[in-house]
C-alpha cells in the first residue's frame, strides 16, 4: 500500500481469501479463526506476519460493471489487477483479483 501513495510509514500487505476459505472461516470463534488464518498464510510465504487483522468485505462484490476487470496473459501467467479495474474502489478491486485468480486456476487446471 505504501508504493499506492496511501500514507504508511511501512509496508502493508492486504491478502484476500476465496469466498470458500472466508465462509468456512466466519464460522470459526474469533481465536480460533486468527489462528487459522495464520497458519495459511505463514504455509503460504507469509511467515513473521507483524500485527495481522482480519477484515471481512461484507458488501465487497458489485457485479454490475462496464469496464475491463482485470488483463491476464496466458503465455507468461501474468495477470493484472486492482482497484483501477472494473467498478474502480475496493469493490472493483476484489472482484478484478478474484478475476485473475480464477483465470490464474482455470489455466493451471488445464496443465494438470
Amino acid at each position: 500500500n505504501k508504493l499506492k501513495g496511501l500514507f504508511n510509514e511501512k509496508n502493508i500487505y492486504t491478502v484476500n481469501f476465496s469466498t470458500e476459505i472466508s465462509l468456512n472461516y466466519k464460522k470459526l470463534d474469533f481465536g480460533s479463526r486468527f489462528n487459522a488464518m495464520e497458519n495459511i498464510l505463514n504455509r503460504n510465504g507469509f511467515d513473521g506476519i507483524k500485527n495481522l487483522a482480519i477484515h471481512y468485505w461484507k458488501h465487497a462484490f458489485a457485479y454490475n460493471q462496464d469496464h475491463i476487470s482485470h488483463v491476464f496473459d496466458e503465455d507468461t501467467q501474468i495477470g493484472i489487477c486492482g482497484d483501477s479495474f472494473s467498478i474502480g474502489k475496493v469493490d472493483g478491486a476484489i472482484i478484478s483479483s478474484n478475476k485473475v485468480y480464477q483465470k490464474l486456476l482455470s489455466s493451471n487446471s488445464l496443465e494438470g
